[in-house]
C-alpha cells in the first residue's frame, strides 16, 4: 500500500489587525485560505480568554470570517486565534496563528 496523497496547495491565510484594545470588535478574514480544487472547510480555534469574551464563537467557528470582541486585559499581552481549513478527501492544512497584541481601554 502506498503512502497517503500529500496536499496539494492547502494552507490557511488570515488577514486582520494586529492590534486593538480591550472590548474592541475585530474582524479576521480567512477567505484568501486555498484548498485546492475542492470546496474549502474552515476551523477557527481561540484561547479560554477569547472564549469568555466572545460565548457565541462556536456559532462562528466554521465560517470563513469571525468577528471577536477582544478580551479585557489589566496589561499589554499578546493572544492568538488559529485557523485550518480542509479540502478534499479531508485533507487539512498546518494551523496558521494569528497574534493579536491587546491593549487596555485608554482611559
Amino acid at each position: 500500500m502506498g503512502s497517503p496523497k500529500r496536499s496539494s496547495g492547502i494552507r490557511a491565510v488570515i488577514d486582520g489587525p494586529t492590534t486593538g484594545y480591550s472590548g474592541q470588535v475585530v474582524t479576521l478574514d480567512g477567505s484568501r485560505s486555498q484548498a485546492g480544487d475542492a470546496p474549502i472547510r474552515y476551523r477557527w480555534t481561540v484561547d479560554a480568554a477569547f472564549m469568555a469574551s466572545n460565548p457565541d464563537f462556536g456559532q462562528q467557528a466554521q465560517n470563513a470570517s469571525v468577528t471577536l470582541v477582544l478580551p479585557d486585559v489589566p496589561l499589554r499581552i499578546v493572544r492568538r486565534v488559529g485557523l485550518t481549513v480542509s479540502g478534499a478527501e479531508n485533507e487539512t492544512s498546518p494551523e496558521t496563528l494569528h497574534s493579536i497584541a491587546i491593549k487596555p481601554t485608554p482611559a
